[in-house]
């Protein structure tokens, strides 16, 4: 039923860009700017929450004008950057810490190194593990001779396959892999035709008090349709194994035993990482515009999806900068001014 309801939300976003890009005149002194807001493929978390951001920049600046596009993901996204100098200076887009991670060291999939990403916002933090419906796939072990779904080729989701599979676990080379989005993967879980397959449990964190989570959307129907799903748990001892092996930075997150109910009687290790809003060449004030419109109505985000109420001013400078030198500098100037914390270093902290 959610997927159903999302379409009229989405259209009734568009209708919003087309009204409130020709609401406002620019204040006189101020020329209109016209960015774009690249998210992730239709439908899902990223894009309703970009369509979102561009929805609240439209609505609250007098100057700053936001159209949310498709993508088809941070790897075509990083490159095509890099190829064009009017994407760099006019284009905010959504990566995750792998992604990053990825590009910047030059690791499968990029064939080079890609640098110079500054940071803006949080989107939402997604912790990671193996996920299947087959109640006999106790333990990692179990998953040797059947078919995983890696996520796509590209995708953040298949870092964080490889470092639970083959980092983590040893895997490598015992099971066939598959390359499904979330969508196929959830259909393969349904009807068997994969055995397992990397997946998120979203973490919802409110502005303030206890943080929450949730089954991502991606594969919520198995999980609640098929009695044996459940999460392979990743022990510390096997992430810290995996981590140093492979590299990528993240941290370990442990989901509390009974979060999900009887299926899950254990705690759930995982592999947790950061979303953010990034850009390369988007002007200083430009940005500070965009931080200020998600600080002051950060309220808002939750109308647009449930995540987008874990975008808050407790999260919103939860970046996966290294140094607070990755930060955009106007967004960084915003954060400052306005005494909200800034969080560097790519783990997610808490």
């Amino acid at each position: 039923m959610k997927r159903f309801l999302l379409i009229p939300v989405i259209v009734v976003l568009m209708i919003g860009f087309i009204l409130s890009g020709c609401a406002k005149p620019a204040p006189t002194g101020h020329d209109v700017v016209e960015i774009k807001i690249m998210t992730a493929k239709f439908g899902g978390v990223t894009y309703t929450l970009g369509a979102g951001l561009a929805d609240m920049i439209n609505k609250h600046s007098t100057w700053l004008r936001a159209t949310p596009l498709e993508t088809s993901g941070c790897f075509d996204d990083i490159k095509r950057d890099y190829d064009d100098p009017t994407e760099r200076r006019f284009s905010v887009r959504a990566c995750d810490s792998a992604a990053i991670w990825a590009a910047t060291e030059g690791v499968e999939p990029y064939d080079t190194k890609y640098t110079g990403f500054k940071y803006i916002l949080y989107i939402f933090s997604p912790t990671n593990s193996i996920m299947t419906c087959n109640p006999d796939i106790k333990t990692p072990q179990d998953l040797v001779g059947k078919t995983v779904n890696m996520s796509s080729r590209g995708s953040g989701m298949n870092t964080w396959a490889r470092l639970c599979m083959d980092y983590c676990w040893g895997l490598e080379g015992q099971y066939e892999q598959v390359w499904l989005g979330y969508g196929e993967a959830k259909d393969g879980l349904m009807d068997g035709t994969i055995d397992a397959t990397v997946a998120s449990i979203t973490i919802n964190v409110p502005p303030e008090g206890e943080v929450g989570y949730k089954i991502h959307q991606g594969v919520e129907e198995p999980w609640l349709m098929k009695s044996g799903s459940h999460f392979l748990s990743l022990s510390r001892a096997d992430f810290d194994k995996g981590v140093k092996a492979m590299g990528v930075p993240t941290n370990y997150i442990e989901v509390p035993a009974g979060t999900f109910g009887d299926k899950q009687p254990e705690p759930v290790g995982s592999a947790a990482c950061l979303l953010n809003w990034m850009t390369y060449d988007m002007d200083d004030e430009w940005v500070y515009e965009i931080a200020r419109v998600a600080n002051e109505y950060y309220a808002e985000m939750g109308d647009y999806h449930a995540i987008g109420k874990g975008t808050n001013p407790r999260t919103l400078a939860w970046l996966i900068a290294g140094t607070e030198d990755e930060v955009q500098a106007g967004a960084l100037q915003y954060y400052k001014e306005h005494d909200i914390p800034v969080f560097v270093g790519g783990e997610v902290p808490f």
